[in-house]
Protein backbone atom coordinates (compact mmCIF):
# COMPACT_ATOMS: atom_id res chain seq x y z
CA UNK A 1 0.00 0.00 0.00
CA UNK A 2 1.73 3.49 -0.63
CA UNK A 3 0.37 6.86 0.15
CA UNK A 4 1.07 10.25 -1.57
CA UNK A 5 3.18 12.60 0.39
CA UNK A 6 3.34 15.81 -1.56
CA UNK A 7 7.26 17.48 -2.23
CA UNK A 8 6.91 20.33 -4.09
CA UNK A 9 4.24 22.26 -5.89
CA UNK A 10 2.61 19.85 -8.29
CA UNK A 11 4.93 16.71 -7.10
CA UNK A 12 3.79 14.19 -5.53
CA UNK A 13 6.16 10.64 -4.78
CA UNK A 14 4.30 7.68 -3.95
CA UNK A 15 5.95 6.09 -0.33
CA UNK A 16 5.22 2.62 1.21
CA UNK A 17 3.01 2.76 3.90
CA UNK A 18 4.56 2.16 7.23
CA UNK A 19 3.36 -1.36 9.17
CA UNK A 20 2.19 0.79 12.09
CA UNK A 21 -0.09 2.69 9.56
CA UNK A 22 -1.08 -0.74 8.33
CA UNK A 23 -1.67 -2.13 11.79
CA UNK A 24 -3.74 1.01 12.70
CA UNK A 25 -6.25 0.87 10.07
CA UNK A 26 -6.35 -2.84 10.30
CA UNK A 27 -6.71 -2.88 14.10
CA UNK A 28 -9.24 0.23 13.46
CA UNK A 29 -11.21 -1.75 10.53
CA UNK A 30 -11.25 -4.88 13.03
CA UNK A 31 -12.56 -3.13 15.76
CA UNK A 32 -15.65 -1.43 14.13
CA UNK A 33 -16.14 -4.75 12.05
CA UNK A 34 -16.16 -6.97 14.41
CA UNK A 35 -16.49 -5.46 17.97
CA UNK A 36 -18.47 -2.82 17.26
CA UNK A 37 -20.89 -4.32 14.68
CA UNK A 38 -20.89 -7.46 15.76
CA UNK A 39 -20.18 -7.77 19.47
CA UNK A 40 -22.59 -4.19 20.55
CA UNK A 41 -25.20 -5.47 18.10
CA UNK A 42 -27.03 -6.27 21.49
CA UNK A 43 -26.72 -2.24 22.42
CA UNK A 44 -27.60 -0.79 18.78
CA UNK A 45 -29.75 -3.73 17.44
CA UNK A 46 -32.14 -2.95 20.01
CA UNK A 47 -31.58 0.80 19.59
CA UNK A 48 -32.92 0.65 15.84
CA UNK A 49 -35.54 -1.35 16.39
CA UNK A 50 -38.82 0.43 17.40
CA UNK A 51 -40.54 -1.99 19.96
CA UNK A 52 -36.86 -2.62 21.54
CA UNK A 53 -35.11 -0.44 24.14
CA UNK A 54 -31.29 -0.50 24.90
CA UNK A 55 -31.08 -1.81 28.73
CA UNK A 56 -27.87 -1.25 30.81
CA UNK A 57 -27.19 -4.70 30.68
CA UNK A 58 -26.47 -4.97 27.34
CA UNK A 59 -23.54 -2.16 28.39
CA UNK A 60 -22.59 -3.50 31.52
CA UNK A 61 -22.18 -7.58 28.55
CA UNK A 62 -20.31 -5.74 26.42
CA UNK A 63 -17.71 -4.34 28.60
CA UNK A 64 -17.59 -7.48 29.93
CA UNK A 65 -17.42 -9.42 27.16
CA UNK A 66 -14.61 -7.54 25.26
CA UNK A 67 -12.20 -6.47 28.60
CA UNK A 68 -11.90 -10.29 30.57
CA UNK A 69 -10.30 -11.80 28.08
CA UNK A 70 -7.74 -9.02 27.67
CA UNK A 71 -7.11 -8.62 31.26
CA UNK A 72 -6.68 -12.55 31.64
CA UNK A 73 -3.89 -12.49 28.94
CA UNK A 74 -2.46 -10.00 30.12
CA UNK A 75 -2.52 -11.30 33.59
CA UNK A 76 -1.53 -14.46 33.07
CA UNK A 77 1.02 -13.77 30.30
CA UNK A 78 -0.46 -16.71 28.13
CA UNK A 79 -1.06 -14.49 25.13
CA UNK A 80 2.34 -14.39 22.65
CA UNK A 81 0.72 -10.66 21.55
CA UNK A 82 0.60 -9.73 25.16
CA UNK A 83 4.46 -10.65 26.00
CA UNK A 84 5.86 -7.34 23.49
CA UNK A 85 4.11 -4.82 25.67
CA UNK A 86 6.14 -3.53 28.53
CA UNK A 87 5.65 -3.81 32.12
CA UNK A 88 4.13 -0.16 32.72
CA UNK A 89 1.50 -1.06 29.44
CA UNK A 90 0.42 -4.35 30.86
CA UNK A 91 -0.05 -2.78 34.21
CA UNK A 92 -1.50 0.38 32.87
CA UNK A 93 -3.84 -1.71 30.61
CA UNK A 94 -4.78 -4.12 33.74
CA UNK A 95 -5.69 -0.81 35.71
CA UNK A 96 -8.01 -0.15 32.68
CA UNK A 97 -9.27 -3.28 32.82
CA UNK A 98 -10.66 -2.83 36.45
CA UNK A 99 -11.70 0.48 36.26
CA UNK A 100 -13.78 -0.02 33.14
CA UNK A 101 -15.40 -3.56 34.75
CA UNK A 102 -15.87 -1.92 37.83
CA UNK A 103 -17.66 1.10 35.70
CA UNK A 104 -19.48 -1.45 33.98
CA UNK A 105 -21.15 -3.28 37.53
CA UNK A 106 -21.83 -0.01 39.08
CA UNK A 107 -23.69 0.71 35.97
CA UNK A 108 -25.91 -2.47 36.32
CA UNK A 109 -26.35 -2.47 40.17
CA UNK A 110 -27.24 1.03 40.09
CA UNK A 111 -30.00 0.19 37.71
CA UNK A 112 -32.60 3.15 37.17
CA UNK A 113 -30.20 5.51 39.68
CA UNK A 114 -28.96 8.51 39.19
CA UNK A 115 -25.67 8.00 36.64
CA UNK A 116 -26.22 4.22 35.88
CA UNK A 117 -26.36 5.60 32.16
CA UNK A 118 -23.44 7.32 32.50
CA UNK A 119 -21.17 4.72 33.92
CA UNK A 120 -22.09 1.95 31.56
CA UNK A 121 -21.43 4.77 28.05
CA UNK A 122 -18.03 5.14 29.78
CA UNK A 123 -17.64 1.52 30.38
CA UNK A 124 -18.57 0.87 26.55
CA UNK A 125 -16.73 3.90 25.68
CA UNK A 126 -13.12 2.71 27.67
CA UNK A 127 -13.51 -0.63 26.46
CA UNK A 128 -13.10 -0.54 23.28
CA UNK A 129 -10.48 2.13 23.87
CA UNK A 130 -8.32 -0.18 25.81
CA UNK A 131 -9.21 -3.07 23.36
CA UNK A 132 -7.76 -0.74 20.34
CA UNK A 133 -4.77 0.20 22.52
CA UNK A 134 -4.14 -3.39 23.54
CA UNK A 135 -4.94 -4.36 19.90
CA UNK A 136 -1.88 -1.76 18.65
CA UNK A 137 0.73 -2.21 21.43
CA UNK A 138 1.09 -5.72 21.09
CA UNK A 139 1.32 -5.48 17.38
CA UNK A 140 -1.08 -8.30 17.08
CA UNK A 141 -2.16 -6.59 13.19
CA UNK A 142 1.08 -5.72 12.25
CA UNK A 143 1.15 -7.45 8.40
CA UNK A 144 3.95 -10.37 8.42
CA UNK A 145 7.25 -10.04 6.94
CA UNK A 146 6.44 -13.32 4.61
CA UNK A 147 4.18 -13.21 1.47
CA UNK A 148 5.35 -16.00 0.07
CA UNK A 149 5.12 -18.45 2.95
CA UNK A 150 6.47 -20.01 5.69
CA UNK A 151 9.76 -21.28 4.70
CA UNK A 152 12.82 -18.94 3.63
CA UNK A 153 10.46 -15.32 4.22
CA UNK A 154 10.29 -12.71 0.93
CA UNK A 155 13.68 -13.94 -0.21
CA UNK A 156 14.95 -17.50 0.49
CA UNK A 157 18.43 -17.22 1.74
CA UNK A 158 20.15 -20.40 3.53
CA UNK A 159 20.74 -18.15 6.87
CA UNK A 160 16.77 -18.94 7.00
CA UNK A 161 16.77 -22.20 6.77
CA UNK A 162 17.43 -24.08 10.19
CA UNK A 163 17.51 -27.46 9.54
CA UNK A 164 20.89 -29.54 9.47
CA UNK A 165 20.07 -31.74 6.42
CA UNK A 166 20.03 -35.85 5.84
CA UNK A 167 22.61 -37.28 8.31
CA UNK A 168 25.10 -38.58 6.02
Amino acid sequence: MTKEVPLEENEIKKTPMTPSWIAFWTALIYAFGVLILGGGAGIWLPAVMPTKSVGIDALTTFSMATLTPICVDLMLDLDVYGRKLSKLWRVSLVVGCIFAGTLAIIALVREKAAGEWLAGVFSVILSVVIWITFAMKSERFLPDGSKTGSIGGDRPETSNLNGTGLPA
